[in-house]
C-alpha cells in the first residue's frame, strides 16, 4: 500500500512539474519553471509531454522558458528530443 502511494505521489509531482495547459482548441502551453533537474525533470518531461499532446489532439506546443533560471546543455538537448518527438506526432 505505501508503495502505491509512493506511485500515485510521484505521478502527482509528474504532472505538477510539467502541466500542458490549453489556451484553445488544440493550442496549448507548457510552462517551466526554476532549475530543471538534468536527470529526473527533463527525462520526466520528455516521457510524459507528447502523451499528454496525443490524449488532447494538440496541434501546436508553445515551451514557456522564460521562467526557467538555468539551462544546461543537457537539458537543452531533452527540450530540443521533445519538439522533435511532437513533431512526429
Amino acid at each position: 500500500m505505501t508503495k502505491e502511494r509512493l506511485l500515485a505521489q510521484q505521478e502527482l509531482i509528474n504532472e505538477l512539474g510539467a502541466p500542458v495547459i490549453p489556451i484553445v482548441d488544440a493550442i496549448v502551453v507548457l510552462p517551466l519553471i526554476g532549475e530543471i533537474d538534468t536527470f529526473l525533470e527533463a527525462k520526466g518531461i520528455l516521457n510524459t509531454t507528447p502523451g499528454k499532446c496525443i490524449n488532447r489532439n494538440v496541434s501546436h506546443l508553445f515551451i514557456d522558458l522564460s521562467a526557467v533560471t538555468l539551462l544546461d546543455t543537457i537539458v537543452a538537448h531533452q527540450i530540443y528530443q521533445l519538439i522533435k518527438r511532437t513533431r512526429s506526432q
